[in-house]
């Protein structure tokens, strides 16, 4: 499984992309449906000139440290110095990856800090949020109370202005009614910002107005800041706060908010790896519609699939272009173990990658041992072990 904001591939499995992109639909059909967004953060713009020659001079594949740089954020800072002490002993080249951790490290923006509530009063009526229900009611029944949201004269304005084909007004109307506290507008804005509609494309604007909404508990807000989180996307990552958010988003019913938690037991992000519970809330997921969820809960029903991997660096790891055939990726959940960031998956992923190559090794081994006993038992002089 690969992510990215707005997208969940996976890798080597099946590919999907989350929900449909903003488009022309109405604004009010579309308030939950989020496109695909590409965010290169400006760290690694500054950084990637300046790496190239650095880490040449350590014979590093500068494409592979820009995959890297942009999809992993490493933080040297965070690791212990044993984990950096084991790392040393999985690499090749040691240097390499640390090469990367040390830029990185030094970028880094301070962590995200967003307080993690649930709705509630008329934002909680509006969105039709039931907790325990393990959906959002969201509908005409709850209008009356989205009426009663700050400046929503105003954000319907947006609405009309969006719908008659003003996208660039109605992005100016609406960041009135987010200013005003609407968490709806705020969202609605973000949106706008994080996929360059109607405005110039900026995701750290975006971050902004999400996570202005998301503490007022708007749950799609704080999955998308969950995601901000756990990609370290312009800031350190904190998958310990993504999870949360994660998990207040999937509680108050929301149907990516719940396929998020469920990526993040399924990988161990923030939360303990745990097989079922990812299994569970895959299950929520599908039964409000989403066909990824309804794929991974099937997945993981058998024990001896692998949960899969996180992106592509991780996926590169292990498989490497080769065809792989250990029993190690039979299975072979980090059941229990928290990673609170990349790289500590990376260190368990760099373990499973080596245990996965001693069991090849050793199954070839044995080939040519038999090959080899079968020659010298004919009689030949000519064996070869």
């Amino acid at each position: 499984m690969v992510l990215a904001r707005g997208g969940v591939h996976a890798v080597s499995l099946d590919c999907y992309h989350l929900l449909s992109p903003y488009g022309n639909a109405p604004l009010e059909t579309t308030l939950y449906a989020t496109g695909p967004s590409q965010s290169t953060t400006q760290n690694a713009n500054r950084t990637s000139g300046a790496a190239d020659g650095f880490c040449r001079r350590i014979a590093f594949p500068i494409q592979e440290f820009k995959m890297i740089l942009k999809r992993m954020r490493l933080v040297c800072a965070r690791l212990t110095p044993l984990e950096l002490k084991t790392m040393r002993n999985f690499l090749r080249r040691p240097r390499s990856l640390l090469c990367a951790f040390v830029l990185t490290s030094t970028l880094a923006s301070p962590a995200a800090s967003v307080p993690v509530v649930m709705a509630s009063g008329m934002l909680q009526k509006c969105l039709g949020i039931e907790l325990g229900s393990g959906r959002m009611l969201h509908g005409a029944a709850t209008r009356q109370y989205c009426q009663q949201l700050p400046a929503n004269d105003i954000y319907d304005q947006a609405g009309a202005r969006f719908q008659a084909g003003d996208h660039q007004g109605a992005a100016q109307i609406v960041t009135r009614a987010a200013e005003a506290g609407n968490a709806v507008a705020q969202l609605r804005l973000a949106l706008l910002y994080d996929q360059g509609d109607g405005v110039a494309r900026s995701a750290k604007t975006a971050y902004q107005w999400y996570s202005r909404a998301a503490a007022q508990g708007e749950p799609e807000s704080q999955n998308q800041v969950g995601l901000f989180c756990e990609l370290g996307e312009g800031m350190a990552e904190n998958w310990d706060l993504a999870a949360r958010l994660f998990q207040a988003s999937a509680q108050q019913g929301w149907m990516k908010g719940q396929f998020s938690l469920g990526r993040a037991y399924q990988f161990g992000i923030g939360v303990p790896q745990n097989r079922q519970a990812a299994i569970a809330w895959f299950q929520k997921s599908a039964a409000q519609g989403n066909a990824k969820a309804d794929y991974w809960a099937k997945w993981l029903r058998d024990g001896t699939n692998n949960i899969g991997f996180r992106d592509d660096l991780e996926h590169n790891l292990v498989i490497g272009g080769k065809l792989r055939f250990g029993t190690t990726l039979m299975g072979g959940d980090p059941a229990g173990i928290t990673f609170h960031n990349s790289a500590q998956r990376v260190l368990w992923i760099l373990g499973q990658k080596n245990a996965l190559d001693r069991e090849e090794a050793e199954v070839f081994r044995q080939m040519r041992q038999g090959t080899y006993d079968a020659c010298k038992s004919a009689g030949r002089d000519n064996c070869v072990y």
